[in-house]
């Protein structure tokens, strides 16, 4: 198979995925799914595609190989499910799912259809992050003890299930999730214990039900790294994020904006005695959108060639369990053991 025949479900975000999709040596776009009837047939006529107002007309059609699924969270397990029943490989988008029961649902069928299943946390993909992942398995820093990633922005979005903490919406549920993935994967071990402060602002004590408009968050892993994430969703200004992995014998600390959009960090090494600043061109990977592209191209690896998943639906489900955590710390005010 030299081409993977593939169908973007979800044309709000899944819109971003055609023109790489188009470009790519090994995918062909040969359908589009989507509720919304002027916007799906406005992008079937632009790029002469077969139109379906839901998934399981598309699935009837046997047009498909694989699908990329870019709807809302409270739907991705409905849909991933029907997908993959069908024999088709999925890209679903993160997060995971809403619930417990929605992963468990997902993982069976995964496991049923012996089809690739690849969760979006496409920060994963990109060269920043690969780069980080270096250095830390080649020792560069010594032991890592502490991570972090502050994440400073404005929330524009006040409607719909963006604005749901139910449906994982929200900077903290629907964004942050990229970069808490990231410390996890620099901490190298799964989380054991979560303490997350959260609330509106000027506001204190447990936070049952709203999002957060700012929050911080400990985190221990299970090999003993701590982690944190400083969270705020009203800040109105420029260079909003930063990042740091501290070692025994090294350390990074980073922009993953700056410049271009597509990041940069400074490494530590030898005890202080190396230095060095690492920056990454914008036009070469996926400018203020880190591991977009690239993540289609690892997808593609796994589907033709059987490469490695950059992101399973165990490494998806470790993050959903993370997020349910700091949900319930958030509501609690407790340390919640994983």
């Amino acid at each position: 198979m030299e081409k993977i025949r593939t169908v973007v479900v979800g044309l709000n975000h899944g819109a971003e995925y055609i023109p790489i999709i188009l470009k790519h040596p090994h995918m062909e776009l040969v359908g589009l799914v989507d509720m919304d009837s002027s916007c799906l047939q406005r992008l079937v006529s632009q790029h002469n595609v077969s139109g379906f107002g839901n998934v399981k007309e598309m699935v009837k059609s046997e047009i498909a190989d694989a699908v990329i699924i870019a709807v809302p969270t409270r739907f991705h397990a409905d849909i991933s499910i029907i997908c993959l029943e069908a024999g088709l490989h999925v890209l679903q988008e993160k997060p995971l799912c809403c619930t417990g029961e929605e992963a468990s649902a997902i993982g069976k069928a995964v496991s049923r259809s012996g089809k690739i299943f690849q969760v979006g946390y496409e920060v994963r993909s990109s060269p920043l992050h690969i780069s980080i992942m270096r250095h830390i398995r080649d020792g560069d820093l010594g032991i890592v003890t502490n991570v972090w990633y502050n994440q400073h922005t404005l929330e524009s979005r006040t409607a719909g299930w963006c604005s749901e903490r139910s449906g994982m919406g929200g900077k903290l549920f629907d964004c942050a999730v990229h970069y808490l993935d990231l410390l996890q994967q620099w901490a190298g071990a799964p989380v054991c214990r979560i303490a997350a402060l959260g609330n509106r602002l000027e506001m204190t004590g447990p936070c049952e039900k709203d999002i957060p408009d700012s929050a911080a968050i400990s985190i221990e892993y299970q090999n003993g790294v701590r982690g944190t994430f400083n969270f705020g969703s009203k800040n109105d200004f420029h260079n909003d994020s930063s990042f740091g992995v501290a070692g025994t014998t090294g350390q990074i600390m980073g922009d993953p904006w700056y410049p271009e959009g597509a990041g940069s960090y400074d490494l530590r090494m030898d005890k202080g005695l190396y230095k060095c600043r690492i920056v990454f061109d914008g036009k070469l990977t996926s400018p203020g959108h880190l591991g977009f592209k690239e993540q289609l191209d690892n997808f593609v690896n796994t589907v033709l060639h059987g490469s490695a998943n950059i992101c399973s639906f165990e490494d998806a489900l470790a993050v959903h369990r993370q997020m349910k955590s700091i949900d319930q710390s958030l509501s609690s005010g407790q340390v919640i053991t994983i």
